[in-house]
C-alpha cells in the first residue's frame, strides 16, 4: 500500500515515529514491525490494536497529522532504543490481539483477534514456554482450523466466519503461555534445495 515509517526524533532511551500512508483513509490496519524490542508510550491519529515488543498494530483515524519533524500520518512515541522498523497494512496474521484467560480445568484460552479476518487464510499463534516445559496441549479450536504445530506454537487456517467477537479460541494445557502473539511464519517447512 506504499506506508511509510520514518523516526523523526531520538532520544537516550526513546524515540517518536511518523507512519504514513500515501492516500490517509480511515480504519486501516497499519503493522509496524520493529528491528530491535521497544515499547509504546502513545500514539496520535490512530487507535492501538495490540502491541508486543517487536509488532505494533494501529488502526488509522480520521485524519492524519503533522509530527514536530514535519512528517504526516500516525505519530508514536516509544520507549527503547531506535534500531529501524519496516511497515506493512492489512495483514490477517501480524499483530493480532492476543488474550489468555484461565480456564476452571487449568487450561489457558487464548482468544486471537486478527486485524482482519480473511477466510482460510493462514496465521501462526506463538505461545511461548519455557525452554524444559512440556509441549502445548491443544484441546480445542473454535473458528479456525488446525494446519500444524511446534512444541510452542499452532498455525490455523481462518473459518469462514470469526465469532461474535471477530475471533478465533484456542485451548491449550500444560505451561501457561507468556505473551503470546501471531505471525506470517508457515511451521514445518521442508527446507530449501541446495
Amino acid at each position: 500500500a506504499g506506508a511509510t515509517v520514518v523516526a523523526d526524533k531520538t532520544w537516550q532511551g526513546g524515540f517518536s515515529l511518523t507512519v504514513g500512508l500515501p492516500q490517509w483513509r480511515e480504519d486501516v490496519p497499519l503493522h509496524v514491525l520493529l528491528t530491535k524490542p521497544a515499547s509504546i508510550q502513545s500514539v496520535f491519529h490512530a487507535k492501538t490494536f495490540s502491541a508486543t515488543d517487536n509488532v505494533l498494530t494501529l488502526i488509522t483515524e480520521g485524519r492524519a497529522g503533522a509530527s514536530a519533524a514535519n512528517n504526516w500520518g500516525v505519530q508514536v512515541n516509544m520507549r527503547g532504543d531506535w534500531a529501524g522498523a519496516s511497515v506493512t497494512c492489512f495483514s490477517h496474521c501480524l499483530g493480532a490481539a492476543v488474550v489468555a484467560t484461565s480456564l476452571p480445568d487449568g487450561g489457558t484460552r487464548l482468544r486471537v483477534t486478527p486485524a482482519q479476518w480473511r477466510p482460510h487464510a493462514s496465521i501462526t499463534l506463538h505461545a511461548p514456554i519455557a525452554p524444559r516445559a512440556r509441549p502445548l496441549r491443544i484441546e480445542r479450536i473454535e473458528h479456525a482450523a488446525f494446519l500444524t504445530r511446534t512444541r510452542s506454537a499452532m498455525s490455523v487456517s481462518l473459518d469462514a466466519r470469526p465469532d461474535e467477537k471477530n475471533s478465533f479460541t484456542v485451548d491449550v494445557y500444560g505451561q501457561t503461555p507468556h505473551a503470546p502473539y501471531t505471525s506470517c511464519t508457515l511451521l514445518n517447512q521442508p527446507p530449501s534445495p541446495p
